[in-house]
């Protein structure tokens, strides 16, 4: 089994060198670690004495040619690697098996995606450590079409932070697609679930990530998957989003009061408004004028290349 890292990077810091440093001392190790360095100007293209290992190749991108989607399907269908493994730049592994347990559920010939589990550290804030818990508990799930009618939109739930793919299965489909603002590991997940694959998701696979977003970040974040779904209309077929939302709701409240930080009650009502009224704006962007879906949104670039 042939496996590639493919990590995008765009002006990282310290996080990167830790994942680096650990990437390196895997029980499997990877067979290629790329670093898609995108670039503004010629001080992005600086790369730093520990990433020159010989047993990484780095290539460089013009920041404003790379779509998370278009970018990571032209890589994935261009690598010959039998498992392709994407990671974000701030996503650290917690130990030295995250390779081995990330590939491990493909010995399973049907399993065509296996994403792992976030954890959190002392600097995550309470209320995104229940979100964490949330969505990526102890228990682990294998996860086919079938299932959609008791998971709903839970079960093309995938993580474009830490996800490994089998290449072959990948190529069966339109992946990621060509070109999307978010959300493109679930429509990638569903594609690959419609043509009878499984994903799997692997909590053992651990990695240290976690999004301590203010208001304003969550509302942008927000508004994009709305976009999204506008946009890809099919990744919400036969599921019910607002459900799934409600029991965030529900779930993160109730792990605050076992904790006894019912001080958090309140912020949580707050981000869950946040959250709800930013996605249904998205969903609804195409009639809102040009200068207020920028505003709204994280993703400018993608609103350069209309």
């Amino acid at each position: 089994m042939n496996i590639a890292i493919v990590i995008p990077v765009f002006r990282p810091d310290g996080r990167l060198k830790m994942s680096i440093e650990r990437l390196l001392r895997q029980s499997v190790m990877p067979d290629r670690i790329l670093l898609e360095v995108l670039y503004e100007n010629p001080i992005d293209r600086e790369i730093p004495e520990i990433y020159m290992d010989k047993r990484i190749e780095v290539r460089y991108t013009p920041k404003e040619e790379y779509d998370r989607a278009g970018s990571r399907d032209a890589i994935l269908r261009e690598l010959d690697s039998d498992i392709v493994i994407f990671m974000v730049q701030t996503a650290i592994p917690q130990n030295r098996y995250l390779v081995e347990k990330l590939t491990e559920p493909f010995k399973e010939e049907r399993t065509a995606v296996v994403y792992g589990r976030h954890m959190t550290d002392d600097e995550c804030s309470p209320i995104e450590c229940c979100v964490r818990q949330f969505n990526y508990p102890p228990k682990g799930m294998t996860k086919s079409l079938e299932d959609t009618g008791k998971l709903g939109i839970r079960t093309f739930f995938n993580s474009n932070v830490c996800a490994a793919y089998r290449r072959s299965a990948y190529l069966e489909t339109e992946g990621f697609g060509k070109r999307m603002i978010a959300g493109e590991d679930m429509l990638a997940a569903r594609r690959l679930l419609e043509k009878g694959w499984q994903t799997v998701y692997a909590p053992e696979a651990e990695i240290l990530y976690y999004c301590n977003d203010n208001l304003r970040e969550l509302w942008k974040r927000n508004f994009d998957i709305g976009v999204a779904h506008a946009e890809h209309p099919e990744m919400l077929e036969n599921t019910k989003p607002g459900k799934e939302g409600v029991r965030l709701v529900r779930v993160t409240s109730a792990l605050l009061r076992q904790n006894h930080m019912e001080e958090y009650l309140g912020e949580v009502l707050t981000r869950s408004i946040v959250r709800y009224l930013a996605y249904q704006l998205g969903r609804n962007y195409e009639r809102l004028p040009e200068g207020v879906v920028r505003k709204c949104s994280a993703n400018k670039a993608y609103w350069e290349k209309e």
